[in-house]
């Protein structure tokens, strides 16, 4: 996970907590994917940062993908992008 405010990489200022969650189904047919959350209840968006982006990327190296998974099946990443308005 990488979140970027602006131009700043801001990661490190989020407490970051992930697991592997495999759904129901018949065995070797479940879905499987990482459940990620990154939290902070101090981040301060001052209007220094109007009409900027506030960036999250999550993505998944090949070695994390379990070994009893089809890697080709596998989404490799996600994007969330949210522009800031500040009045």
């Amino acid at each position: 996970m990488k979140v970027v405010l602006g131009d700043r990489d801001v990661t490190s200022q989020f407490e970051h907590r992930h697991h592997l969650v495999a759904g129901g189904g018949l065995a070797g047919l479940q879905p499987v994917y990482y459940e990620v959350t990154l939290t902070n209840d101090e981040l301060v968006v001052d209007y220094s940062y109007h009409e900027k982006t506030l960036s999250c990327r999550a993505s998944l190296a090949p070695d994390d993908i379990p070994t009893n998974l089809n890697s080709s099946l596998a989404h490799m990443s996600a994007d969330l992008n949210i522009t800031l308005l500040c009045q």
